[in-house]
């Protein structure tokens, strides 16, 4: 056979295999940070060793956090937010979630200011903080936070709720005054009256009795203070739960 000289070809070389492309890792999903409203749902609503009175609480005390700041992560809530809370707490009216408004918070302490009305205790600010505390702890343990910025707050506002018994002509004007309301017939009102000056219930378990919580133990008439199944009303605290003997 002739040499590649003698015949002047040129060998050619094998082709060089193409080079594999690398495949680069799947980036892990970024992991979303845990919100309060989040928090608030996995550790308290949803959680089966929390009261009712305790998810009750804590919702509310969330819910008005919500409402001024609105939602934010966990981990970036610390003492500056915690102490704004506070103080908006110490100026928003006493009567805060006993009528309907569609004020802002900001706009019930202007309120509050502007009309020299009664603000929030100390024990119901004490109250919302604590809750809100609770549930930091519970993150703080699980190292979802690095501190609980809600403790060690003074909640003394300076402010003290003078309490007195009704003199005997203020009782006088109160049996005797006209009645107008058309919502509520005046045999009502009367019986509330009547049943708040001798029994010591709360106003709300007195308007929310029916004909079944009026019952006789052991002989003596009582009314008995109890959730209602059928419409979702329940006593303010667990200790709520009782029966008060009706005054003869």
């Amino acid at each position: 056979p002739s040499s590649a000289q003698e015949t002047g070809s040129v060998p050619v070389s094998p082709p060089m295999p193409t080079p594999k492309r690398q495949n680069k890792p799947a980036k892990a999903p970024k992991a979303q940070p845990l919100m309060l409203s989040g928090a608030l749902k996995r550790f308290v609503l949803d959680s089966p060793h929390a009261s009712a009175d305790t998810k009750k609480a804590t919702q509310r005390a969330v819910d008005l956090f919500l409402q001024a700041f609105g939602d934010a992560p966990v981990s970036i809530i610390g003492g500056e937010k915690a102490g704004t809370f506070r103080d908006l707490l110490f100026s928003l009216p006493a009567s805060l979630g006993k009528r309907k408004s569609s004020l802002t918070l900001e706009e019930e302490a202007e309120r509050a200011r502007e009309e020299g009305l009664p603000t929030l205790s100390g024990k119901s600010v004490k109250n919302h903080m604590m809750r809100l505390s609770a549930l930091w702890n519970q993150l703080h343990q699980r190292e979802l936070v690095t501190r609980n910025p809600w403790t060690g707050w003074n909640f003394e506002n300076g402010q003290k709720t003078v309490r007195r018994s009704w003199t005997t002509k203020e009782l006088a004007l109160l049996a005797s005054a006209s009645w107008h309301s058309t919502s509520v017939s005046e045999e009502t009102f009367r019986q509330v009256k009547l049943i708040a000056a001798y029994s010591g219930m709360r106003l709300g378990e007195i308007c929310t009795l029916r004909k079944e919580d009026l019952q006789s133990v052991d002989g003596i008439p009582c009314f008995l203070i109890r959730p209602h199944t059928e419409t979702g009303w329940a006593p303010k605290t667990e200790a709520g739960t009782r029966i008060v003997p009706v005054h003869s």
